[in-house]
């Protein structure tokens, strides 16, 4: 019964919520439904040109990473808090927390395809880089004593600010082009 369920689900009809609701309420129902809903979402990712495949993943893969740039900017404002002051860890903790939130932004301006792709694409390894950079730097100093390598800090704040000029100028192109 759950077998047979439809890929489309904006046309799930009450039929088939039914055939669900049995399903689950089955001694196997759930195993059955977790399989029909992966056998699904396999069909149509599958069925995804491969372009739009290696899209979908990259965005993917992109809010992953401004996750953990966002948890890492909590952990390091934590720890600003309770070490001594001076150390940097409350810089470094808001600046990840912050390009955390343009590198979201960034993945919804090229979902959106307002401005070229490339660039886009180049702002946000920039916005990555600089972050990692920049805030790996101070919390290694703090944390162990040592520097990622010198000028790391200052090359990352550099990379900031080269791929916040880059928006900027994709930005300008997009205009241009309308």
């Amino acid at each position: 019964m759950a077998d047979t369920l439809s890929c489309q689900w904006e046309t799930l009809h009450s039929q088939q919520l039914r055939s669900i609701k049995k399903s689950i309420d089955s001694d196997h129902g759930i195993y059955r439904y977790r399989q029909v809903f992966l056998r699904c979402l396999y069909r149509r990712m599958s069925s995804l040109p491969k372009n739009r495949r290696r899209q979908q993943s990259m965005t993917l893969v992109l809010i992953l990473i401004a996750g953990l740039m966002g948890a890492s900017g909590v952990v390091l404002a934590a720890a600003a808090a309770h070490a001594k002051s001076g150390m940097g860890l409350e810089g470094a903790g808001y600046l990840l927390l912050f390009h955390a939130v343009a590198v979201l932004s960034g993945v919804a301006l090229l979902q959106q395809s307002l401005l070229l792709r490339p660039l886009v694409l180049g702002v946000l390894s920039g916005w990555l880089l600089g972050s990692a950079l920049f805030a790996g730097d101070i919390a290694l100093r703090a944390f162990v004593g040592y520097r990622l390598f010198p000028m790391a800090a200052p090359t990352g704040g550099v990379v900031l600010i080269l791929a916040w000029l880059a928006l900027a100028v994709a930005a300008i192109l997009a205009l241009v082009r309308s």
